[in-house]
């Protein structure tokens, strides 16, 4: 979507749907309806679910479209992982990520799901991340 200048900015679990009628399943994104164009914009006014919002929203009220994808990216791979909602304020409060995930998961995770968005990985990052070879 980056390459398209397009951001979605509502990407959680009920807006990813899985296709399975080919030979290799297909992740689709759905619901565009709080998406719009321009990724390299700082924008001011969230749309999406507040609790999925990226840090930086509460902190200083601006977010960057490629932080905040990568950010609910993270919290969509935590949901599926730890097959239970993310919950901001308790995993910046005791920075749990199942122990039982590999090093590699973990790292990825952690790439994400940071309070820094100057600090979090990038789309490309998380493309090369050694977990998804």
């Amino acid at each position: 979507m980056d390459t398209a200048n397009v951001f979605h900015r509502h990407i959680k679990m009920e807006n990813v749907l899985i296709d399975t009628s080919s030979d290799f399943p297909r992740v689709c994104i759905i619901d565009l309806g709080n998406g719009g164009f321009g990724t390299t914009l700082v924008h001011k006014n969230f749309l999406g679910t507040i609790d999925l919002a990226p840090p930086e929203v509460a902190a200083c009220g601006e977010y960057k479209a490629n932080p905040t994808t990568v950010w609910q990216l993270g919290t969509l791979l935590f949901e599926i992982l730890h097959c239970a909602p993310f919950e901001p304020e308790e995993f910046f409060l005791r920075r749990e990520i199942d122990a039982r995930l590999s090093h590699t998961c973990q790292d990825l995770l952690s790439a994400c799901l940071t309070r820094n968005p100057d600090a979090c990985a990038t789309l490309s990052q998380l493309q090369q991340h050694p977990w998804f070879h």
